[in-house]
């Protein structure tokens, strides 16, 4: 009888102990915040930003032109970009009288957005029935002075071809 009372108390224990450890784990799991804010996005939303320069760039031969004084009037360049937090890009116009050479590049009421890996950079306005455009670029660097980015297309003569839009940060 002895004999068959240690064999219970024994597997009583083991059960006892398996169960603790079954808590034990099960309570030790670590909580994620629903929307962890990556460093890119905090970057982007955290300055102001002007257009420094606008290359086009041969993707065959790697040849870049500063394009842009041919895309932007001098007093546009003093113009400022802002990622908002809700999504929106704005471009905040610093002259009202600054007459713009030709609707070019990002503007105004676009929606914004960086890819799930933090390596590409949307803007969209597709559904603008008079100007739909989207860019939707490479960030080649962004960091607290310079945001550069990429965006690929293929010419009017069927060649592959890219802009390099450079904005600088202000404060």
């Amino acid at each position: 009888m002895e004999y068959i009372y240690r064999f219970y108390a024994r597997n009583m224990i083991y059960k006892i102990c398996i169960c603790i450890l079954i808590i034990a784990f099960a309570s030790c799991q670590k909580e994620t915040p629903d929307l962890v804010q990556q460093p890119r996005y905090d970057l982007l939303t955290s300055n102001k930003w002007q257009l420094s320069n606008l290359y086009l760039v041969d993707v065959a031969t790697s040849q870049k032109a500063d394009f842009t004084s041919t895309q932007y009037n001098p007093c546009e360049l003093v113009d400022t970009f802002a990622f908002g937090k809700d999504s929106v890009f704005h471009r905040l116009h610093a002259d009202p009288d600054c007459e713009i050479k030709w609707l070019f590049g990002p503007n105004e009421g676009a929606l914004w957005w960086l890819d799930s890996s933090d390596a590409k950079l949307v803007i969209s306005h597709e559904f603008d029935f008079y100007h739909p455009y989207k860019w939707n670029g490479k960030i080649l660097q962004l960091d607290n002075t310079t945001l550069e980015f990429q965006h690929n297309y293929i010419n009017y003569i069927g060649e592959e071809a890219a802009y390099i839009f450079v904005f600088k940060a202000i404060k």
